[in-house]
């Protein structure tokens, strides 16, 4: 009894008491429960935002109401915004500059008895020179937001009102380095949680944000005068971005959405978060904020998988799978994604492998983007194998003998456009993946895997602007830095008139000189292929290694075909090559040469 008398005193002193501030987890101190609910009650209005207007003309002079307000010789006004009257005080707060760009301090203006009073806000100008856009947001009736854009760089004040305004924290964007692509911070002050003291509010988006791009939040608490970061964030927003991109990536209309959501995360996480080296993003001096894991590298290959699935790119969702559980922090990850691409298969099964002879000479180091070192002498219903490259011959199909041949070189195996160029290799930089082009009349060379830094005289193709296959830490430092790509992450299919097919992680692009296209499943690849690649001559057939088979791409898709003799190492194969009905495909293990067919009736 004494339990209920306790209960009810308890249920009536809750509802007589004023709300009371959420409890968050401090940064550097001691963690406690996150907000729940981080809205205003619905009876609570919010306060609409007041934006700056541009000032006219050159910014000599300033109109306020019936007054007008001259510039000084050495200043001139770039922007102005009239704030909400509080009590019988109605002030506008002017951002300027000097003549020469140099950065100055805000200016408050205020009338009272027919005049303008001008008043200087110290402490407000930006910390470098050349800052001469700029826009102010009153975004509570107690806060400033004033935000100036120095080139690529932009300097955000969180300013607050009153007697004696002052700058109350300060958030800088810094510039991306080359290839790395923008973001921009959405800096805001505001009493959401309605305790009378407003908190800053940093929403980060890639600079070419759609309206559904992801977003990164931080959130700043007043606690008696001083900001204490919530530590549930950026992970909150990491997480929901991801939870929400990976529920896009299943539908098929929306994949490629998934993919450009699952580029934006990478884009804030590499801006905001310590953990990749490279931050950007400064508030109040201290760079980066830890994200964890929330938005990293499981998040978003889980994403490009659900992507691939989406789109019947099934070879590409096993690469990115099989990626990811390559590291053993992720090893885990495996067995949900398999089931997943288990459950997507078509499996056709009936292949055999015949072994045949050692035919070849291990080419991936020293030309990674090649095509392949065999090829069969007649596209369809080949009599014979043919290897060339550093080794030549001829391997009869019923047979399987081998007969030498004259020895060539790594340059022959190289994908030729005619009249164009000569594709050296592939390469991966902070901006992207790209084909390294090299003028035929030109005595170059394959690249070669250890390469760090793309050759002089070379032409780069971008295959796509984000980079799939992820250089690492070195962008952070040297934007040129490169990392040749080749087997099984990528591969050079073939050339066709003006541009090329590449595999990269287990999905066809498109590469020309203007542009580059991802292949959809609709589209056919179309007649012309030279002999040698993982495509057939009359482009109705494509294949590729798989972990528990391989890869066929025929006028349905993706299909998966057991090899009979080959279970557990046919993702080892290399330099395949299929006839034109699709009905025979040879490729190497090491160096050993094995032939697949459909196995004979028993």
């Amino acid at each position: 009894m004494r339990g209920l008398r306790a209960g009810v005193l308890l249920a009536v002193g809750a509802v007589g008491c004023p709300r009371t501030p959420p409890r968050v987890d401090f940064e550097g101190g001691v963690r406690v429960e996150p907000p729940a609910v981080d809205v205003p009650p619905a009876d609570v209005p919010r306060f609409a935002v007041v934006t700056s207007a541009q000032v006219p003309g050159e910014g000599r002079t300033l109109t306020v109401g019936a007054l007008t307000l001259a510039a000084e010789p050495a200043e001139r006004f770039i922007s102005s915004l009239a704030l909400p009257v509080v009590g019988s005080v109605a002030e506008t707060w002017v951002y300027r500059a000097g003549i020469n760009g140099e950065a100055l301090d805000l200016l408050r203006v205020v009338a009272e008895a027919g005049a303008l009073r001008r008043e200087v806000i110290a402490g407000t100008a930006p910390s470098t020179p050349g800052c001469v856009s700029a826009s102010l947001r009153a975004t509570s009736p107690r806060s400033v937001v004033v935000t100036a854009r120095c080139g690529a760089r932009s300097e955000s004040r969180w300013v607050s009102r009153g007697s004696a305004p002052r700058t109350r924290s300060v958030v800088v964007v810094e510039a991306a380095p080359a290839g790395v692509a923008e973001v921009t911070a959405e800096v805001t002050a505001e009493d959401r949680d309605q305790d009378d003291a407003d908190e800053l509010r940093i929403a980060v988006r890639p600079a070419d944000a759609a309206g559904t791009a992801p977003e990164a939040r931080l959130v700043y608490i007043d606690r008696s005068g001083a900001l204490s970061r919530d530590v549930a964030e950026p992970a909150a927003s990491f997480s929901a971005a991801s939870q929400s991109a990976r529920q896009t990536a299943m539908r098929r209309t929306t994949s490629v959405r998934a993919l450009e959501a699952e580029r934006g995360i990478g884009t804030l996480r590499r801006a905001l978060c310590v953990e990749e080296g490279a931050a950007r993003i400064v508030v109040d001096g201290a760079r980066g904020v830890s994200c964890g894991a929330a938005g990293g590298v499981r998040d978003r290959s889980r994403i490009r998988v659900a992507a691939m699935l989406g789109l019947g790119e099934l070879p590409a969702a096993e690469q990115i799978a099989r990626a990811l559980a390559a590291m053993p922090e992720h090893a885990s990850a495996w067995t949900e994604l398999e089931a997943d691409l288990r459950g997507a298969t078509t499996t056709d099964r009936g292949w055999r492998a015949r072994t045949g002879p050692f035919v070849g000479m291990p080419l991936d180091t020293s030309a990674p983007g090649r095509v392949g070192s065999i090829a069969f002498d007649l596209p369809l219903r080949p009599p014979a194998v043919m290897v060339r490259g550093l080794q030549g011959g001829r391997v009869d199909m019923a047979s399987l003998a081998f007969v030498p041949g004259a020895a060539g070189s790594a340059r022959d195996l190289l994908a030729t456009i005619p009249g164009v160029g000569v594709v050296v290799g592939v390469g991966s930089r902070c901006d992207g993946v790209s084909l390294l082009l090299c003028d035929p009349a030109q005595p170059c060379e394959p690249v070669p895997a250890g390469a760090a830094a793309t050759p002089p005289g070379l032409t780069r193709w971008p295959v796509h602007t984000h980079a799939s296959v992820d250089p690492g830490g070195a962008c952070a430092t040297n934007p040129e830095a490169m990392r040749v790509l080749g087997p099984p992450s990528t591969q050079v299919m073939g050339a066709q008139r003006d541009r090329v097919l590449v595999s990269i992680e287990g999905r066809l692009w498109w590469v020309g000189a203007a542009r580059s296209t991802a292949v959809l499943m609709s589209q056919r690849l179309g007649p012309g292929f030279s002999p040698g690649g993982p495509v057939s001559v009359n482009g109705a057939w494509a294949v590729l290694p798989g972990l528990n088979g391989l890869w066929v791409r025929g006028a349905t898709g993706w299909r998966l075909r057991p090899v009979e003799g080959l279970e557990g190492r046919t993702a080892q194969l290399r330099d395949l090559v299929i006839s034109d009905d699709g009905a025979v495909i040879a490729g190497l293990l090491g160096t050993q040469l094995q032939v697949i067919e459909r196995r004979p009736a028993r």
